[in-house]
């Protein structure tokens, strides 16, 4: 057996290396939320009314299920993400991001902080009353809420407060609507799968794996056809062209920035927001989805073997074809247990779909198959490789032999116990069956019970149902008749009887002629 050995090659910066949470499950409760019109123009004094408070994580979760009907969700812009307590909840969100040092966690927004100093917060900056009745009305300019800079070379693109608060309420209703529905292997952008638990998973699930390739793609960004294709995918979950609109826009005023096969960016720049990589995990849904029922698919057609199927002793080892694969954002690898024709195979419909259905540029030369025990590959930052789990594990201590010895030896005594076990049940069992078959009684109130009532017996009724149902019938009855019927019961026994009786008889008379002519013998020998 190989398992996954990893060895920090060199710090790499990934594009969009970011990490989201996830939604708790749902709970059943509902929020009625209105826009509050009445704006506070002095921010040093509190509103007259009561401010608006953030949604919880079950709150946010149940309004945005609110919105699905017919298997889609619909209007998910002015039905919630111009909602101002969303809005203030975005911002909370974008608030708790920067003192945990860029660990995102969508908090329950049940902080330590009463709510009434982040609305006076948030207030002092801009209105998100106000706000949500620009989103509500399409009115919102995101072009007026971007700093372009431009010195030399390629422009940078800033976007304001306002436009970070509203992205990460779309983030964080994108997130709701898909998280759920995105595969176990799908890593980066949510909650608890991250870089490291991608290679986690590598390391203790991976087993047995002979070949593997890393996609590489060329250095590409998102072009038309790209965010057509995305705009695609997302509306086959959601009903919403003022949401298609908004991405379309990001896109082009340079805000949301998706590059593949690149890392220069560097960690932490602005183009790198977390609607980014929610936005690749749903462009890669499907290919998720794909290689999914694969992995289904070839390990129904290969299913693992116990021990006891292969044999105590036995030499031979049964390694079942296996696929493996891990996405973190757009660095994917792909691994199998199995030939490389088989990888090869596989290799090349990977390449097919992601070039044919997802339209995007791969690098065919870079994406080269491996032998996963005798080369290294880079993936995330690392080199892999599988290694024979004795280079792992140094030799056990004579206290761990002692041990082992123990439990072997008292798995042997169990073992045998069970084995009489079964043989004292076995003997018990054939001595009850054969008092039965002895009891002339028993037979008797057995053959009174299954014969009663035999109304299929009557011709007009055995001529009304099918004959396989007549069949099985006359069969069950011969076999009742056969081993039950107390006629030839006591026949059997009776004949038992007879020649038990004959076989002591004729033991008798040779005891009787052997005892005589020894006499005759003797007296003969003595005159």
């Amino acid at each position: 057996m190989l398992i996954v050995n990893l060895k920090k090659a060199r710090t790499t910066t990934f594009d969009l290396r970011l990490s989201f949470p996830t939604t708790s499950s749902l709970k059943l409760l509902y929020s009625t939320l209105t826009l509050n019109p009445n704006t506070n123009k002095n921010p040093e004094t509190p509103p007259i009314q009561n401010p608006t408070k953030p949604l919880t994580t079950p709150q946010l979760k149940t309004l945005v299920l609110s919105q699905y009907s017919h298997g889609k969700f619909s209007n998910l812009i002015q039905n919630v993400v111009c909602l101002p307590s969303v809005l203030l909840s975005a911002s909370q969100n974008l608030i708790t991001h920067h003192n945990n040092d860029g660990l995102n966690c969508t908090e329950s927004t049940e902080s330590t902080q009463p709510h009434l100093p982040l609305y006076h917060s948030v207030s002092k900056r801009f209105s998100v009353e106000e706000m949500g009745r620009e989103i509500f009305e399409n009115r919102f300019d995101l072009e007026a809420h971007c700093a372009k800079m431009s010195d030399e070379g390629e422009t940078l693109v800033l976007p304001n407060l306002k436009l970070k608060v509203f992205i990460e309420a779309i983030r964080i209703v994108l997130e709701i609507v898909y998280d759920d529905r995105f595969v176990t292997f799908s890593y980066g952008g949510r909650v608890d799968l991250g870089r490291h638990t991608a290679i986690r998973y590598l390391k203790n699930s991976v087993k047995n794996p002979s070949w593997w390739f890393s996609v590489c793609f060329n250095d590409v960004k998102f072009d038309k056809r790209n965010l057509d294709k995305l705009s695609f995918f997302i509306e086959e979950k959601i009903n919403d062209g003022i949401l298609i609109d908004v991405i379309k826009r990001l896109f082009d005023c340079g805000v949301l920035r998706i590059e593949l096969g690149r890392c220069s960016l560097g960690k932490g720049l602005p183009q790198e927001c977390g609607l980014c990589s929610i936005l690749i995990n749903v462009y890669f849904n499907g290919f998720d989805r794909e290689i999914q029922e694969m992995r289904l698919r070839m390990s129904k057609e290969n299913p693992k073997l116990d021990e006891n199927e292969m044999g105590e002793g036995s030499s031979s080892s049964y390694k079942p074809l296996k696929m493996y694969a891990v996405r973190y954002l757009d660095d994917i690898l792909v691994i199998t247990s199995g030939s490389k024709m088989l990888t090869m195979n596989l290799k090349k419909w990977v390449l097919g779909f992601l070039e044919g259905e997802l339209e995007l540029n791969v690098d065919r030369v870079k994406t080269a198959i491996h032998s996963a025990v005798s080369e290294k590959i880079d993936f995330l930052g690392m080199e892999l490789q599988a290694v024979p789990p004795s280079v792992l594990h140094p030799p056990m201590s004579e206290k761990a032999i002692r041990a082992r010895k123990k439990y072997l030896r008292q798995k042997e005594v169990k073992a045998l116990e069970l084995k009489n076990a079964r043989e004292r049940n076995r003997k018990k069992l054939d001595e009850v069956v054969q008092e039965f078959l002895g009891s002339l009684e028993e037979r008797w109130t057995w053959h009174r019970m299954l014969t009663a009532g035999d109304f299929l017996s009557l011709r007009h009724i055995r001529d009304q149902l099918p004959q396989e149902l007549v069949d099985s019938y006359d069969k069950f009855q011969e076999q009742v008749d056969k081993h039950l019927s107390p006629v030839k019961a006591r026949k059997a026994l009776e004949e038992e009887g007879r020649k038990i009786k004959e076989e002591e008889e004729r033991k008798y008379a040779e005891r009787t002629v052997d005892d005589l002519t020894k006499t005759v013998h003797e007296s003969l020998c003595t005159h």
